[in-house]
C-alpha cells in the first residue's frame, strides 16, 4: 500500500494572446511582451492545494488507487475525489479505468475515464479518454489527454521525472462549439527514497489553459510531497 500526501502552492497569470495564435514560439513571445508592458491585461491568483492518495496492489498485475484533494482559490474552491484500477497486460502495456467526482464553486462533475499506457524503458506514453458530466448540463464533454513521460535514474535512490501532456476536447459541453486543443502541461519532479517506506518529492507543474476569444490562463505550481508505502 502507498500513501501520498502533497502540498501545492500555485500562482496563476493570464497572458494576452491572440485567439488564433497557437504556435509555441509566438505564444512565448506574446507572454514576454505582455509581462514587459506596464499596461498588460493579466490576472493573477494564488491558490493552495492539499491532496492525499492511497495505492494498493490487488494482485501481481492489478493496482488500485484512491485520491482526494482540496484546492483553495479565490471564489472557486474545488474538491476532487478519484478512484482507479490499472491492469498490466505485459511488461510494456497496461490498461485501466476509473471515475472522479469534483465540486467547484458549488457545481458538481462526474468524470469516468479509460486509459492505455505503453512503456519502453524510461519512457511511457499514456492515452486517456474522459467523459465529463456536469450538473445541470445535458451535454457530455469528451476529452482526450495524451501524456509523454520520462523517468531518469540519477543515482541510487534518486530519479528525475519529466513529462508533457496535451488536452484535447473532442466533444464540447456546449452545442455548436468545435473540437479544440484546450490545454498544455509540462512537469518536472525529483523523487528521493529516504527509507524503505518513504519517498520525498519536489517538483514544478506548468499548465496553460487555451481559451477561445479571451486570454489564456497560465498556472505555475511548485509541488512538495511525501509518499509512504506499506
Amino acid at each position: 500500500m502507498a500513501i501520498c500526501i502533497d502540498f501545492h502552492f500555485a500562482r496563476h497569470c493570464a497572458c494576452v494572446i491572440a485567439p488564433r495564435v497557437r504556435q509555441p514560439s509566438l505564444i512565448l513571445l506574446s507572454c514576454a511582451a505582455a509581462w514587459a508592458s506596464p499596461a498588460r491585461a493579466a490576472e493573477e491568483e494564488t491558490q493552495y492545494r492539499i491532496s492525499a492518495s492511497v495505492a494498493k496492489s490487488m494482485s501481481s498485475t492489478v493496482d488500485a488507487a484512491f485520491s482526494v484533494s482540496q484546492r483553495y482559490r479565490s471564489g472557486a474552491d474545488q474538491t476532487l475525489m478519484r478512484a482507479s484500477v490499472d491492469k498490466e497486460l505485459s511488461g510494456h502495456l497496461s490498461i485501466g479505468g476509473g471515475i472522479a467526482y469534483s465540486e467547484t464553486a458549488g457545481v458538481s462533475e462526474i468524470r469516468p475515464h479509460q486509459q492505455l499506457e505503453l512503456r519502453f524503458g524510461m519512457i511511457s506514453l499514456r492515452t486517456r479518454v474522459e467523459q465529463r458530466f456536469f450538473e445541470n448540463l445535458p451535454r457530455t464533454e469528451v476529452r482526450l489527454r495524451q501524456r509523454l513521460q520520462a523517468s531518469v535514474p540519477v543515482n541510487e535512490g534518486t530519479k528525475v521525472v519529466v513529462g508533457t501532456e496535451l488536452i484535447y476536447v473532442a466533444r464540447s459541453r456546449g452545442r455548436g462549439e468545435n473540437s479544440r486543443l484546450s490545454g498544455l502541461r509540462a512537469s518536472f519532479e525529483i523523487r528521493r527514497t529516504i527509507s524503505a517506506h518513504a519517498e520525498a518529492r519536489i517538483g514544478y507543474l506548468h499548465s496553460r489553459s487555451l481559451r477561445n476569444g479571451i486570454s489564456d490562463r497560465v498556472t505555475h505550481s511548485p509541488q512538495l510531497g511525501m509518499a509512504l508505502r506499506y
